[in-house]
């Protein structure tokens, strides 16, 4: 009996240690099967990373592209604004290019017929109306020279600046004796104009030899 008992233990035994071998066999497949499912997981998860990076860089230099186009344009519409002020500038230029022309025309015009009604000594008639100009100018300037200083060498005068050698300290005076003479330059000039340019007679004005 004590044999019987025996050999039913042993089987027992027996059955229960190819239960767990089956289990563990079981459990190295499960294990193997999980490793391999883990591979494809990652290998699954790597290249969705690589994708996501792509699209990724993809959408960055679209970014970048879109923002070329946006530079590019506001540099076309600065580049047109500039354009029309540059246009806008010109016509403004030009029209007081054509204001300053009248001016000049007609200050040359009224020169001319100063010089048509007086009679200017010393001068050659067929001088031009700018030397004859610079002719009376200097000429008046030296006539109210010689009344202020009674025995003046206006032919000294007439040798032009007394300056020093140095080229840069004779410029130098040469401008401070020009902003000196300014202001005084121009009392001048108005205390000479209806000398220069007589005014226009009246309309109303008779004929003097009537």
């Amino acid at each position: 009996m004590e044999q019987g008992a025996h050999q039913l233990t042993k089987g027992t035994l027996d059955e229960a240690l190819k239960a767990a071998e089956a289990s563990r066999t079981e459990v190295v497949v499960w294990r193997g099967k999980a490793e391999e499912l883990e591979g494809e997981a990652s290998r699954a998860a790597e290249a969705s990373r690589v994708e996501v990076q792509r699209l990724k860089e993809k959408a960055e230099a679209s970014w970048v592209e879109a923002q070329r186009w946006k530079e590019k344009a506001e540099d076309e519409s600065q580049l047109e604004a500039k354009v029309t002020r540059a246009a806008e500038a010109s016509v403004a230029v030009q029209a007081v290019l054509e204001t300053e022309i009248g001016e000049h025309d007609a200050l040359k015009s009224a020169a001319r017929t100063a010089y048509e009604a007086l009679e200017v000594k010393g001068v050659q008639s067929g001088s031009s109306l700018e030397s004859r100009l610079i002719a009376l100018s200097g000429q008046r300037a030296l006539a109210v020279i010689a009344s202020h200083y009674i025995g003046v060498d206006l032919v000294a005068i007439s040798d032009g600046y007394v300056l020093p050698d140095d080229d840069g300290e004779a410029d130098k005076a040469v401008m401070k004796l020009m902003e000196a003479a300014k202001d005084p330059s121009m009392v001048l000039a108005k205390l000479f104009e209806e000398e220069v340019v007589p005014p226009t007679p009246s309309a109303d004005a008779g004929d003097p030899e009537a």
